[in-house]
């Protein structure tokens, strides 16, 4: 019930940003902090299940969009990780000046350490939010690694 309140209330909370698109700010900020708070934030919910995020990004690396949108998308990102990948770690990286989300994916006969009933919108609103700030987004992923390639306007 936790779980599900808190996934409504964060989608509740990206569209409405996203309904309020004309008075958002955009500004350059520090990509590395937005991407800690993010995983902190997973943290905070699932502080008794081990999970590893590796976070490799230079301190000084700005990026162009809106704090919230941007803080929205990560957590996103990373939640999606934990809840639907192996659930026991991530990597954010940097590659060719996109930013890159990636985890191990499930074998067939595994379940998840944490049960998650999600409610199956989640790309649509990252893609969303990816595209309200002018930035790209794509997916890749084969049997062992989905990988969430993120373009955003670097400053």
């Amino acid at each position: 019930m936790v779980e599900s309140t808190l996934e409504l209330e964060n989608t509740i909370a990206v569209l409405l940003a996203l309904a309020r698109k004309e008075n958002l700010v955009f500004n350059a900020y520090k990509l590395l902090p937005l991407l800690e708070n993010a995983v902190i934030s997973l943290y905070k919910v699932h502080s008794e299940v081990e999970f590893e995020a590796f976070v490799d990004v230079d301190c000084h690396k700005l990026v162009f969009g809106n704090a919230h949108l941007m803080s929205l998308l990560f957590q996103n990102l990373v939640s999606n990780a934990f809840y639907h990948g192996d659930g026991r770690a991530m990597r954010i990286y940097m590659r060719d000046e996109k930013l890159v989300f990636e985890n191990q994916q499930l074998a067939a006969h595994q379940s998840p350490k944490v049960s998650h009933e999600g409610l199956g919108h989640g790309q649509y609103l990252v893609s969303r939010i990816a595209k309200v700030m002018g930035w790209h987004m794509s997916l890749e992923k084969d049997h062992k690694i989905f990988r969430v390639v993120v373009s955003p306007i670097m400053c």
